[in-house]
């Protein structure tokens, strides 16, 4: 009996690799909170890369993993072939490039990396008044645990805070727990809008941004499924890279937030990033968001 299980159990699975009508699932995180956007724009290109390869490889239905989890438990679950989650969006690192799956396309091409702070709003002349690299580090950032960017802090002697999670950065630096929570140009304005009324002290720092190269990957399992949809996903974006999709999606999402934010009056503090792998590609200038400060 088990061994007449097996034989139709690995038919059924087979079926579905040629038979481009048998859609497959792909999870990825489930938003953590009402107002955790932070995938949005990844998992639309997402989307449109699986369609724009779907005469090879079929349909798939990409959706939400059934829970919220932090982005340690996702790369665990990735590590472990878990069928809660297929992929995720991570920065890279060398550590992360030895156990999972990248797939080498800079998802916002490179803007990740240029930050600036969400703060109290009464915190505003601490900051305006810093001049230095070295005034700089006697202030505090907070950051999730498991986030990538908490060993570049740390490696340029940055103090970090670290919460259990992406929602609870807000009330903790609400409560004083750190100075300011480091975000990418993008994500700040938005992050603020979504919670505006729930927390009126929240405010984008007007003075100061940081830069170090960064960047996000979508990752997947080191497995046959992830070997395919790695596969997958490089090919559908390379296509959106060539069609102009790619650079059309990145300035629908990205565009309008950018202009909120006041670049060419801040003052830059660049960082290293020693964890930045060699096999990033800092030569495809396509790849790559132009900066405003060289």
């Amino acid at each position: 009996m088990k061994r007449i299980f097996a034989v139709w159990f690995v038919t059924v699975a087979l079926s579905c690799v040629p038979d481009l009508s048998c859609a497959m699932d792909v999870r990825y995180p489930k938003p953590e909170s009402e107002g955790d956007t932070r995938y949005t724009y990844h998992i639309a290109l997402l989307r449109q890369a699986c369609e724009k390869t779907a005469d090879k490889y079929g349909k798939v239905n990409i959706i939400p993993a059934d829970k919220t989890m932090n982005e340690l438990r996702m790369v665990k679950l990735l590590m472990e072939g878990s069928f809660d989650i297929d992929v995720v969006f991570k920065p890279t690192s060398k550590d992360l490039e030895s156990r999972l799956n990248p797939v080498r396309i800079p998802l916002d091409k490179g803007l990740l990396g240029w930050r600036i702070f969400l703060i109290k709003k009464e915190n505003q002349p601490k900051f305006s008044s810093v001049r230095t690299i070295d005034q700089f580090k006697k202030l505090s950032v907070g950051q999730a645990r498991g986030w990538g960017d908490i060993a570049i802090y740390e490696h340029n002697g940055i103090k970090v805070a670290k919460g259990p999670d992406f929602e609870s950065m807000f009330s903790m630096l609400l409560s004083d727990r750190f100075d300011y929570f480091a975000r990418g140009v993008e994500e700040a304005p938005r992050e603020l809008e979504d919670r505006r009324e729930k927390m009126p002290e929240l405010h984008i720092e007007e003075s100061i941004v940081l830069h170090y190269p960064f960047v996000r990957y979508m990752w997947v399992a080191n497995s046959p499924k992830g070997d395919m949809l790695r596969a997958r996903i490089t090919k559908g974006l390379e296509i959106m890279i060539r069609d102009g999709s790619f650079e059309k999606a990145f300035i629908r999402f990205k565009e309008d937030i950018l202009k909120k934010v006041n670049m060419t009056g801040r003052r830059v503090f660049e960082l290293e990033n020693p964890f930045l792998p060699d096999t990033v590609d800092l030569n495809r200038t396509e790849l790559w968001y132009k900066p405003l400060y060289p």
